[in-house]
C-alpha cells in the first residue's frame, strides 16, 4: 500500500504486508493484529516547503480536537525485511539531517499504538546507513510519545563495538524541535560494560576515526544537545593493561 504526504510525495510505501486480525471490536480493544510480516517498506520523513514535517498533517487527522488521539493498535509480533527510512530537508541551508537508513531487517514484539504513544520490544535488527555505519544487531525496548523517545536495556553491536545502554532518552518538548535537533533536543543516558571502537565513533565524531583504538569495559554517562554534548567516562580499559577511572 501507498500513503502520500500533503505535497503528493511518498510518505510510506509497503511492497507487501500481511497480518492476522485477532479482534474486530475496535471501539473497545483497538485494532489487534498478530504475526505481522512487512517486506519492502519505505518511510520518507521530510520537511515540506511550509517548514512542517510531512507526517504531521496525517497525525492531526487521527487526533481529536482536544489534541489527544484515541486510536489504539496492538501487534504481538512483527517481522520486517528490506526496510528503509530516510529524512530529507529542502535544499537550502546546511543539512545536518540527511539520513538514509536502508536494508533494515527486524523482528518486533508487543508493538502498541495507544493514544498517540508508540512502543515495542526490538528482538533483533540490522541496519545500514549510507555513510557506511552498520549495525549488525540492535535489541531493546522503545517508547515514543509527544516528542520524547525513550530506550531501555538497549544493546547495539557492530563488527567492532558492543554497546550496552540501560537507559537513553531523546527529549524534545514537541516534534517541531526536531527541525533544530542539534540545538534544541536534549539527550541523556548511561553506558555500562561496553566496548567501543573509534572507527564506529568516527561516523559521529570524524576527528577520532584515525585513532585506531578500542575501549573495553566502558562505564559512563552522557547528556546535552549535539552542539553542547558532554560525556563522562567513569571506567574504561585501553588495550590489555591500561585502565582509566574517573
Amino acid at each position: 500500500f501507498y500513503v502520500e504526504d500533503p505535497e503528493q510525495d511518498t510518505l510510506l510505501y509497503v511492497n507487501e504486508a500481511e497480518a492476522r486480525i485477532s479482534s474486530l471490536n475496535i471501539k473497545r480493544d483497538g485494532l489487534v493484529l498478530t504475526d505481522a510480516l512487512v517486506d519492502g517498506a519505505r518511510f520518507k520523513l521530510r520537511e515540506m516547503a511550509s517548514g512542517e514535517l510531512n507526517v504531521r498533517p496525517i497525525v492531526n487527522r487521527l487526533t481529536k480536537q482536544k489534541g489527544k488521539s484515541t486510536f489504539k493498535m496492538y501487534i504481538d509480533h512483527i517481522h520486517g525485511s528490506d526496510l528503509r527510512f530516510s529524512y530529507e530537508r529542502p535544499e537550502y541551508g546546511i543539512d545536518y539531517y540527511d539520513m538514509d537508513i536502508r536494508n533494515v531487517e527486524c523482528c518486533l514484539e508487543d508493538f502498541k499504538v495507544v493514544e498517540g504513544a508508540v512502543s515495542a520490544e526490538i528482538k533483533e535488527m540490522y541496519a545500514l546507513e549510507r555513510s557506511g555505519f552498520e549495525i549488525d544487531d540492535l535489541r531493546g525496548y522503545f517508547n515514543v510519545n509527544m516528542g520524547v523517545i525513550e530506550f531501555e536495556n538497549f544493546v547495539a553491536r557492530t563488527k567492532r563495538s558492543n554497546i550496552s545502554i540501560p537507559s537513553f532518552i531523546i527529549d524534545g518538548e514537541n516534534w517541531n524541535e526536531y527541525k533544530q535537533y542539534i540545538d534544541m533536543v536534549d539527550m541523556r543516558g548511561r553506558v555500562e560494560n561496553s566496548s567501543l571502537s573509534t572507527y564506529d565513533l568516527g561516523f559521529f565524531a570524524p576527528g577520532v576515526r584515525k585513532w585506531d583504538l578500542t575501549l573495553s569495559q566502558v562505564d559512563g554517562s552522557f547528556s546535552g544537545v549535539v552542539r553542547d554534548f558532554m560525556a563522562y567516562v567513569t571506567h574504561a580499559k585501553v588495550g590489555n593493561e591500561t585502565i582509566v577511572e574517573a
